[in-house]
């Protein structure tokens, strides 16, 4: 799919939430169980997509990615609309119908707030102008190309041997001008990327200890860490020293950040085994080899 899709893709979200509403509204009309088994499936769908960051790792091997990237954080509206439409059959009273409408405009509000990046403009930026730390780490040019600045040092890492650079990895991941991408959008990126190569990409959900135990200077893991409630930066890592302490490739190189204070001109830094447990988000991008594609098992930290 284009880049340009997401507009379609948001302008088909807003279709079947319509739908979705007239339909329970019809559903409801002809039938109150049919109104209450909506109701009783809706709370089962959002109590799923509550907790779809802890199986993520399973949703991909269910559902194609291609589709995934546009729905995410979005698709809740259409079983919640669906429910909204119906609801007035469960009330009695006319004033308490009125909430029908009113949940049917928070869903349309929400879609429009966590769907805007889907028509927001891509992050465009030229080839040539890459720059990479003696360490290998490839800077980030703005302060919303993360994602495309990690993912390009880990393809490039001597274990994964793949020539690429902000500015195409930026395109690939979706990056989007002041909203950047999410940790599926560059799993996408990564997995584009290394077709016809004897490497692949999974999105693994890992304890804090597993990603040391896997990552290396030559085929890194990607991760993203909470630098505060509201924001999420993507680095590689590295593998871990002798001492236990985590190396960690940060592409927002000579910057300051929450996490660890100034980052260096080499990309690279150290945080206690600690410090990365806390800000590490779960899941992580590994590079596997295609032909065995072994998949690291769930231990706790």
């Amino acid at each position: 799919m284009s880049i340009d899709a997401g507009a379609y893709w948001f302008g088909a979200q807003i279709v079947a939430g319509i739908l979705a509403y007239v339909l329970g509204v019809s559903a409801a009309r002809h039938s109150r169980s049919a109104a209450e088994l909506i109701l009783a499936l809706t709370v089962v769908c959002v109590f799923l997509w509550a907790g779809r960051n802890f199986i993520q790792d399973v949703l991909v091997r269910l559902f194609p990615v291609d589709l995934m990237i546009y729905v995410e954080s979005t698709i809740i509206i259409v079983p919640f609309l669906l429910m909204a439409g119906s609801i007035g059959a469960l009330l009695d009273d006319r004033r308490s119908r009125t909430y029908g409408p009113v949940l049917a405009i928070f869903a349309f509000s929400y879609l429009g707030m966590n769907g805007a990046w889907m028509l927001t403009p891509p992050v465009t930026l030229a080839k040539s102008n890459m720059s990479v730390t003696e360490a290998g780490v490839v800077r980030q040019s703005r302060e919303d190309t993360c994602v495309a600045a990690a993912l390009a040092t880990a393809l490039r890492a001597p274990g994964v041997n793949i020539l690429t650079s902000e500015s195409e990895m930026a395109e690939l991941a979706q990056v989007r001008q002041g909203r950047g991408a999410t940790m599926l959008r560059a799993f996408h990126a990564a997995r584009a990327k290394l077709l016809g190569s004897e490497l692949d990409a999974e999105l693994l959900s890992l304890s804090a200890r597993q990603v040391a135990d896997i990552a290396s200077y030559d085929r890194p893991v990607l991760v993203t860490l909470r630098s505060n409630l509201a924001r999420t930066h993507m680095v590689a890592i590295c593998g871990r020293t002798p001492r236990g302490q985590i190396i960690v490739a940060d592409p927002w190189v000579e910057s300051y950040t929450p996490l660890v204070g100034s980052v260096d001109s080499s990309g690279i830094y150290l945080m206690t085994r600690d410090e990365f447990a806390t800000t590490y988000n779960g899941l992580a991008i590994v590079f596997v080899d295609r032909a065995r594609l072994q998949y690291p098992s769930r231990n706790a930290l």
